[in-house]
């Protein structure tokens, strides 16, 4: 399991080394919904297949979905998928579809194999929104 300072330096490696601007990881169906890309979102999702749209088309199915709490301002959380092991996913940034059909653009990096086949992590760590201060 990663360390949450090594959690957080490689989320915000992987941005910084993508030219990531974290605008990109909003819904592509409807960015100003920051509220879709969410854990819980996610997590309705486990054991789903989900679609990979970048240089082709790939299919991976997400089989965790982990909170990765650090501070009460930052939600973060890594997505892990696992394709077919024939069919590998280079690291990049990727149109992913849900099976309820919303897109995100996500980073996604290969995170090993299992006898399952290729695992991906997607990391996903941005501010909460404030509410407004009583008074």
């Amino acid at each position: 399991m990663l360390e949450r300072r090594g959690f957080l330096k490689s989320g915000f490696a992987s941005l910084v080394l993508a030219g990531v601007a974290p605008v990109l990881l909003t819904s592509g169906r409807s960015r100003a919904a920051d509220s879709e890309l969410s854990l819980a979102r996610f997590s309705a999702h486990v054991e789903s297949w989900f679609e990979f749209v970048g240089a082709g088309t790939h299919h991976a199915r997400l089989v965790e979905a982990n909170d990765h709490p650090i501070d009460p301002r930052v939600d973060q959380f890594w997505l892990v998928f696992r394709g077919p092991s024939n069919d590998a996913i280079a690291e990049g940034l990727y149109q992913v579809r849900s099976p309820l059909g919303d897109s995100y653009t996500l980073f996604v990096e290969p995170a090993g194999s299992d006898a399952g086949g290729n695992l991906y992590r997607s990391q996903i760590c941005r501010l909460r929104r404030l509410s407004a201060c009583a008074g």
